[in-house]
C-alpha cells in the first residue's frame, strides 16, 4: 500500500496516456477529476461553519487514539470526499506548525492504494481501511520529518489520483521546514551583499558559508508573505488548514498548468526566475547596484507566487485560498518551463501550494 518518493508532485492535472490499456487509466483520472470538482462544489455549497463542525469531532479522536471508531454520520462507512477535506484538515490541524518564513522548505511525495466501494453513485471507504491509510500517513510524516533535527510539517495534502469502482489512488504531498540553515538567512528583504544564484553556495567570495542561495532568499521573501506564516489563530481557538492543491512550473507536462495560472503567464515562467550559464551571483558589493538587484528578483518571485489567475483558480475550489507557501529551490541542467535563453546550467524553479487557515 505504501510507496514513499521525494519527487515533487504535479496537482490538479489530467494527463492522458496512450498506449495499451490507456482507455481504462484515462477513464479511472477523469473519474478522479471529476470526482474533486464534485468534492470541492459540496464544500462551497455546505461552508466552513459545516466543515469545521464535522472536522473538529474527527480531529479529537484521531489525537486522542490515532484512529477513528466511525464516521461523521456515526457510521462504518466514510465519504471517500471526505478524505480530502474533513480529514485533510484534522491532519494538518494535529500535525502542522506555522511556517517560519526564514525556514529552508523541501517537499516530498507518496503515493497510497485504498480499496473503496460504490453505492448509488457514491464512494466510501470502510473505517477500518481509513485507520489503515492513516497509520501510513504517520508512518510517512515520521519517515519525512526529523524533529530531533528542527525539522516540522508544514503542510500534509491528499489529492485523488484516479479511480475506479473497487480503488483509489491518493498521492499525499508532504511539505516540511528545516529551522536551523547551516548559514543563516540574511534578513529581508534585500540581503546586504552577492550570494550565489544556486547549489547552496553562499556569499560570494565569502569563505565558509555555503547553505544559502539566492532561491533561499526568494522562497523566504514569498514564504514570509503566505497564509502558513502570516495567520495566527488566538491562543485557545483551532487551526484548521485546508488544502485547495498547488502547482510545480518545472513540471514536465507544462501544458497541464495552463488551466491553472494561464497561457500567458505559462508563456513568461522562464523571464520570471532567475538562471544563468555559470552559478553567478545575484546582488553587488555597490549598495544601489546591489538594492536594484536583489528587489527585481523578489518581485518577481512575488508576481509568480500571487499570480492572480492561479488564486483564483483555487479559489474556485476552496473560497478565500491564498498562497499557503511555497518551495523555490535551485536547481542544475535546463529547466522544463518555456525559457528563451539557451545553454542554462543553473536556474530556479517553485512548486506553490494554496489554501485557507480557519481559526475557531
Amino acid at each position: 500500500m505504501f510507496n514513499l518518493s521525494s519527487c515533487s508532485k504535479d496537482d490538479d492535472q489530467v494527463e492522458i496516456i496512450e498506449g495499451p490499456a490507456s482507455s481504462a487509466q484515462n477513464e479511472s483520472l477523469r473519474m478522479a477529476k471529476s470526482f474533486m470538482e464534485e468534492t470541492y462544489a459540496n464544500f462551497r455549497k455546505e461552508g466552513t461553519s459545516q466543515f469545521m463542525a464535522d472536522a473538529i469531532p474527527i480531529r479529537e479522536e484521531l489525537m486522542a487514539k490515532k484512529a477513528v471508531s466511525y464516521s461523521k454520520s456515526g457510521g462504518e462507512e466514510i465519504p471517500l470526499s471526505d478524505i480530502f477535506l474533513i480529514y485533510e484538515g484534522a491532519i494538518n490541524s494535529i500535525h502542522t506548525l506555522p511556517v517560519d518564513s526564514t525556514s529552508e522548505i523541501e517537499s516530498y511525495t507518496s503515493t497510497f492504494t485504498v480499496d473503496v466501494f460504490e453505492e448509488e453513485g457514491q464512494y466510501f471507504i470502510t473505517v477500518d481501511e481509513y485507520n489503515e491509510f492513516y497509520a501510513d500517513i504517520l508512518t510517512n510524516i515520521n519517515q519525512v520529518v526529523n524533529v530531533s533535527a528542527n525539522e516540522y510539517l508544514a503542510v500534509a495534502d491528499l489529492n485523488l489520483t484516479s479511480l475506479t469502482p473497487n480503488q483509489a489512488s491518493v498521492q499525499v504531498n508532504l511539505i516540511k521546514g528545516i529551522s536551523t540553515l547551516a548559514t543563516p538567512v540574511p534578513s529581508y528583504p534585500t540581503p546586504g551583499g552577492p550570494i550565489y544564484g544556486a547549489q547552496l553556495a553562499g556569499w560570494c567570495n565569502v569563505p565558509n558559508t555555503q547553505g544559502v542561495d539566492a532561491a533561499v532568499i526568494a522562497q523566504g521573501h514569498v514564504n514570509g508573505l503566505s497564509l502558513a506564516a502570516t495567520t495566527n489563530c488566538p491562543v485557545g481557538t483551532i487551526r484548521m488548514p485546508i488544502i485547495a492543491g498547488s502547482w510545480d512550473a518545472n513540471t514536465t507536462n507544462q501544458s497541464a498548468l495552463i488551466p491553472i495560472i494561464g497561457q500567458s503567464t505559462q508563456n513568461i515562467l522562464g523571464s520570471y526566475y532567475w538562471k544563468s550559464h555559470a552559478n553567478t551571483c545575484v546582488g553587488d558589493a555597490v549598495s544601489w547596484i546591489n538594492e536594484a538587484e536583489w528587489t527585481t528578483l523578489l518581485n518577481k518571485a512575488s508576481v509568480i507566487a500571487f499570480d492572480p489567475q492561479a488564486i483564483s483558480y483555487y479559489n474556485s475550489q476552496i473560497p478565500a485560498s491564498s498562497l499557503f507557501v511555497a518551495n523555490i529551490q535551485s536547481r542544475s541542467g535546463q529547466p522544463n518551463y518555456p525559457d528563451p535563453h539557451t545553454n542554462i546550467n543553473f536556474y530556479h524553479s517553485g512548486i506553490y501550494t494554496y489554501g485557507i487557515i480557519i481559526c475557531q
